[in-house]
């Protein structure tokens, strides 16, 4: 064999190997109060790793919010840099980036990422564009979108921070365009996208869980006891 030939042949196998060292990232896209923690703790409980330090359970979420405390705490530098909050968003036009940010990305990818692991914080709609080069580097990517009745959102909203009902409007239509523009126009037809509805997930989480296994390389029911443990209509709650 000459060595011209050998070394495409090299080069083929790499990129192969290459492609199949990427880890499997879960990324949750959802709106504040749609069923997201019921969605990434289902996640957890099919092996997903959610993060190592997670932010607590409290009475709004007994179960668990599933996100990773850290993760969250640059997702609200970007936004303080930002000049904004989770309430009060950014113009996703003016965006900015900075090079001290950026590092920190950088180093919690390094840090946290696993051969199969999630991330799940209704910010990710503000700031995806910032982690997207970062989290893409080592890992395929499986877009998470949870989905949940407007108004159901609305009112859990207004019951768990005191809102009024035009404040709640004013915080969660800026979350639900984004989750409409990522699932339907930045996502191309190709990437890996799973549409998760609340309601369904309560109701019939073998579904969900099958498929997700499915990607994991498991049988359909593994771990499915484990799940309908975790899944109960209490989740659904205003």
């Amino acid at each position: 064999m000459n060595s011209r030939l050998w070394d495409k042949m090299l080069i083929v196998m790499n990129r192969g190997k290459m492609k199949n060292d990427k880890k499997k990232l879960f990324l949750v896209f959802c709106n504040h109060r749609t069923g997201s923690s019921a969605t990434a703790g289902v996640l957890s409980q099919l092996g997903v790793h959610m993060g190592d330090t997670l932010l607590e359970p409290n009475e709004n979420n007994p179960k668990g919010y599933f996100e990773n405390k850290l993760y969250v705490s640059i997702n609200e530098n970007i936004l303080h840099e930002n000049g904004a909050t989770w309430i009060e968003q950014p113009n996703s036009l003016k965006l900015k980036r900075s090079s001290r940010m950026d590092k920190k990305i950088s180093e919690f990818v390094e840090s946290q990422q696993r051969n199969v692991w999630g991330l799940k914080d209704p910010r990710t709609l503000l700031t995806f564009e910032l982690w997207e080069p970062f989290l893409k580097k080592d890992n395929d990517i499986y877009y998470i979108f949870v989905h949940r009745d407007f108004e159901e959102s609305k009112q859990s909203l207004i019951k768990r921070n005191g809102f009024s009902p035009k404040k709640a409007n004013d915080v969660l239509i800026p979350y639900l365009k984004k989750l409409h523009y990522y699932r339907h126009i930045y996502l191309s037809s190709e990437e890996k996208i799973i549409d998760v509805s609340f309601d369904s997930l309560v109701s019939n989480p073998r579904v969900f869980t099958a498929h997700i296994n499915h990607l994991l390389g498991h049988p359909e029911e593994k771990n499915f006891k484990k799940v309908f443990s975790f899944i109960d209509q209490s989740l659904k709650h205003y």
